[in-house]
């Protein structure tokens, strides 16, 4: 009866001492959470749409100021890590911005809450509504090169930045009074190749989307 009642004892010693533990480790004073708001706002820029959404810092039930770290992964708009400080009892927010058609990752902790630390992980995605397309073709010219005894000129059509449409591009070049068109899928490119008389020039326009992209005169190189 005696080494029942001590086994009990020490079993009951034990199970105060492992729950002390586990609430030391769960940081006293401190009950830090993060959320995120439900609403999400679209703002829509010259090129792009941006869609907004809000962070909570939530440290109202606890009794210590506890300091947030934020990491948020994609947020072009913003540092990638903050850390902020937030009185006990308080709330603070933190805004998350999205580009069109991507995510942000979310990450929130409070270091001081030990293996709790980790308050919040989310990815937080654009509003498919929230999207501005965009059409920005662009000409350049690539340069002046030798093939055999000839100048060739690589004139380049960019329309890497066009987001949705397939754009018609023209290309004019004075050297026999030549005009040719090409269509250009959205985020790529192609190059054209226009004759140069040998010792001569030749005028090179091309124009997209109701506008003139490239005018210039491109003089033959010297070539063995």
């Amino acid at each position: 009866m005696r080494t029942t009642t001590i086994a009990a004892a020490v079993l009951g010693l034990l199970a105060t001492t492992l729950a002390g533990a586990g609430a030391g480790s769960a940081a006293p004073g401190y009950e830090a959470r993060a959320s995120l708001s439900g609403h999400r706002t679209c703002t829509e820029r010259a090129t792009e749409g941006v869609t907004r959404r809000t962070l909570v810092l939530d440290n109202s039930r606890s009794r210590k100021r506890a300091q947030f770290k934020v990491v948020r992964d994609g947020d072009r708009f913003a540092d990638p890590v903050v850390y902020s400080w937030v009185p006990a009892g308080k709330r603070k927010t933190v805004t998350v911005s999205v580009r069109q058609r991507s995510t942000v990752s979310v990450r929130v902790r409070v270091p001081e809450m030990g293996r709790q630390e980790l308050r919040l992980s989310a990815t937080v995605a654009a509003l498919a509504s929230c999207y501005v397309p965009v059409v920005d073709p662009r000409a350049s010219l690539g340069g002046v090169a030798c093939h055999g005894a000839d100048s060739v000129a690589q004139v380049v059509l960019d329309n890497r930045s066009t987001t949705d449409d397939d754009v018609v591009y023209r290309v004019a070049s004075s050297y026999g009074a030549s005009t040719a068109a090409f269509t250009v899928a959205p985020a790529s490119s192609t190059n054209d190749y226009l004759p140069v008389p040998p010792g001569r020039w030749t005028h090179v326009r091309v124009t997209a989307a109701g506008e003139t992209l490239l005018e210039l005169d491109v003089a033959a190189v010297s070539c063995p």
